[in-house]
């Protein structure tokens, strides 16, 4: 069953079946929603309700299926635990040869990382060259739990195009945990 209308936004997914409605009764089909998502934090409790707007508005039961049995409540919580979770995880690039010589094919470096479980962070992304030296900073700010992208146009910090060569991401998120990094290599031809 497909819902007629999806929203999502604050924390919530609302989901609209209102050429489908559920009727409660003996024998009667059930629903059953089964969601994948990305949890950014070590502990993330999940809510449901069902309610009938065009009616008398009365929330409806949502039975428990595969939940933990041990959790003694009709809820769902999904915990990650060990010591070798990370607080950066993720660290995608779009591409790992740039072309910056503005024919439109990868002229650009996307670089993707996500925030797991930690508020504030003192977050850095830098493209360093082969020597260690810092040629342009991304970002140089806090960041908090989420998932985020940023550019590079192969340029420095200056604005001049860098030359030809391997040159490393480096994606840094400080807590007061300690440092997680990690560092991929690009190169740029022209």
């Amino acid at each position: 069953m497909v819902p007629d209308n999806i929203e999502s936004g604050g924390g919530e997914l609302v989901l609209h079946f209102p050429s489908n409605k559920i009727v409660r009764a003996s024998g009667s089909a059930r629903l059953r929603l089964t969601l994948r998502a990305t949890v950014f934090n070590f502990r993330t409790d999940f809510i449901g309700e069902v309610f009938e707007l065009d009616g008398q508005n009365l929330p409806q039961s949502i039975d428990p299926g595969d939940a933990n049995p041990m959790l003694g409540n009709d809820g769902l919580a999904v915990f990650a635990t060990g010591r070798d979770l990370s607080v950066l995880s993720a660290v995608d690039l779009s591409t790992s040869v740039l072309t910056p010589n503005g024919d439109g094919i990868n002229d650009l470096l996307w670089v993707g990382f996500t925030v797991l479980a930690a508020e504030r962070t003192d977050t850095r992304v830098g493209v360093y060259n082969l020597a260690g030296e810092l040629v342009r900073s991304l970002v140089a700010d806090d960041r908090g739990i989420g998932t985020y992208s940023e550019t590079w146009y192969g340029r420095d910090a200056r604005g001049d195009r860098v030359p030809p060569g391997i040159y490393v991401v480096l994606v840094s998120v400080e807590t007061d945990e300690g440092e997680s990094q990690r560092v991929t290599p690009v190169a740029v031809v022209y």
